[in-house]
């Protein structure tokens, strides 16, 4: 295998991860649930402060896509978190995050994800409203533009199976109304309708919507953008990085087999005796490794 080759591999696979790591940096809503101490915290500039409601709390690696995540298990719709919001929307939305269903009995469908708007009546009533829902027809995304509603679901009918992380990625541009389901474009809905309808400082939501429909599982990595122009590339670059989940602890490999052949050069025939090989261990995990038998 040449240098060049080499040099060029490496470049490839790193295209990526940097590309994944640009976007959620441009985040203005970042959630990892990562840490059990402080497992909502934003981590995009506007750190958003969330308030916690009834036994929405951390997970573990164990049950958790990417490290840990949010806990949204409770049946009784009273477990979600919520914010009041600081930027602007003027050039759209795009919305990322991994679900994992824990009761997909039919009596509890839908399923909520997130709820962005400015309440008036009753509290279920909304003025700006963008939600995301889980139906038996799919995703379903509800966004008040000014000029309407742009309202959508995936349209045909699949299983939503219990145990299972599924990957969303969505957005609006202000004319195009866009879904990726585990890194591929499964629903495109283009609307005359134009920029969405918004407040700064109304709501958010993640884990309850209208009419006290909330998430009955798991939230993680959940991502909010002010734009809405991301390409395919994008969208698949960060699906794929996150799809292999939490790196585990410990990953030993062999990364590299040195030997050199005893051959006779004058004759061009390998010539009896020992021939030293030298195999070089590595760990990919995010645990030391320490001392071990091989």
């Amino acid at each position: 295998m040449s240098k060049f080759f080499i040099i060029g591999f490496w470049i490839l696979l790193a295209i990526p991860f940097s590309l994944a790591a640009s976007l959620s940096d441009s985040a203005v809503v970042k959630l990892t649930f990562d840490d059990a101490a402080n497992p909502f915290k934003d981590y995009s500039s506007f750190n958003h402060q969330f308030q916690v409601f009834g036994s929405a709390k951390y997970a573990s690696s164990s049950v958790c896509k990417l490290n840990g995540c949010a806990d949204f298990t409770a049946l009784d719709g009273t477990d979600f978190i919520r914010t009041n919001t600081k930027y602007n929307l003027d050039s759209g939305i795009a919305i990322s995050f991994w679900a994992y269903w824990t009761n997909v009995d039919e009596l509890q469908k839908p399923f909520a994800y997130f709820l962005m708007s400015v309440p008036v009546h009753d509290g279920n009533q909304y003025d700006t409203l963008k939600s995301l829902e889980e139906t038996d027809y799919g995703l379903g995304g509800d966004f008040q533009a000014i000029g309407g509603n742009v309202v959508t679901a995936i349209g045909e009918r699949y299983q939503v199976d219990a145990g299972k992380w599924i990957h969303y990625f969505v957005e609006y541009d202000n004319s195009k109304y866009q879904v990726w389901r585990n890194g591929e474009l499964v629903a495109s809905k283009t609307s005359n309708y134009g920029k969405l309808k918004y407040q700064l400082g109304e709501l958010l939501q993640i884990g309850l919507a209208t009419y006290d429909i909330d998430m009955q599982g798991y939230i993680d990595e959940f991502y909010i953008w002010n734009r809405g122009d991301f390409t395919d590339a994008q969208v698949k670059a960060l699906f794929n990085v996150q799809r292999l989940g939490t790196p585990p602890n410990v990953d030993v490999f062999v990364k590299d087999i040195k030997y050199n052949l005893p051959i006779n050069w004058q004759t061009h025939k390998l010539m009896e005796g020992t021939m030293p090989i030298t195999i070089t261990l590595s760990n990919a995990g995010t645990q030391s490794s320490g001392n071990f038998d091989f």
